[in-house]
């Protein structure tokens, strides 16, 4: 039996569901559907969210329709539009949301602070763990290059944790998406470090991720500055990790850091 547009004439939230065990078709060739996601307009994520364009025109029509695009730079997705013309259905409650991964709150992805340690005043994120465009962009080097980088990239949202130990030793970890409608901006972002003054490695449990081990900077009258970085990716989401001591950082330390946080990705 074949679902009719009327099947789709009705609230996003009661097609999502129902939409789970039927079979997918295209010239003979599908499968049966497993997961669904259900966007309202007003989400960032969603392809709607920047209004109508010659590219989603499907989105914005009658119930029934499909709208396909490239994600990630190798797989096809499929939109299926909902409910006739008009205003869309109010979004799910955070209660009602149960997807808590990439597409849920990014700060519990983050490595807990360990208890006993402070939040540094020089923390970039805010109080509530985000951290929004223009904010990530000031805790990089050369902020007004990387806000129109990060802008082209397709940012999408951040969240970061920090943490010190005494008054020396420092870490910062940082979960940054892309929504990654035109490229793998997580995989470039994630690899596109100024590293030239380390000595870097790749770390267990990723395939191309890297911890760097940093020269100290020093400075007369100043105690030196020790740093380790560990760069990765994976899906739409880029990992930073920072560690800054006046003494030597071992390597074990920034990979445990890496291996913890890569696994909740």
């Amino acid at each position: 039996m074949s679902l009719g547009r009327g099947f789709f004439d009705r609230s996003v939230h009661e097609v999502a569901p129902a939409l789970i065990g039927a079979t997918l078709l295209v010239d003979d060739c599908g499968g049966t559907i497993v997961e669904v996601e259900a966007y309202h307009h007003e989400d960032p994520a969603s392809h709607g969210f920047r209004g109508r364009t010659d590219r989603n025109a499907a989105m914005f029509g009658p119930p029934g329709h499909a709208y396909v695009y490239l994600i990630y730079g190798m797989h096809w997705c499929v939109n299926v539009v909902t409910q006739a013309e008009g205003p869309a259905p109010e979004p799910l409650s955070a209660a009602q949301d149960h997807r808590v991964k990439t597409d849920g709150d990014l700060r519990k992805l983050l490595l807990p602070r360990p208890k006993g340690t402070k939040v540094p005043e020089w923390a970039q994120e805010q109080k509530d763990g985000w951290l929004d465009l223009a904010g990530y962009a000031h805790a990089l080097e050369d902020s007004d290059r990387e806000f129109d980088d990060l802008t082209e990239a397709e940012f999408r949202r951040a969240a970061g944790v920090s943490w010190s130990v005494g008054s020396t030793d420092s870490t910062e970890i940082r979960l940054v998406q892309y929504r990654q409608e035109e490229n793998l901006s997580a995989a470039i972002r994630a690899n596109d470090w100024n590293v030239d003054d380390a000595t870097g490695s790749p770390f267990p449990g990723s395939s191309d991720g890297m911890v760097y081990l940093f020269k100290p900077e020093r400075k007369a009258g100043y105690l030196p500055v020790y740093k380790a970085q560990a760069a990765a990716w994976r899906g739409d989401i880029a990992m930073e990790i920072w560690i800054y001591d006046t003494k030597p950082i071992p390597k074990s330390k920034i990979v445990d850091l890496a291996e913890r946080q890569l696994e909740r990705l």
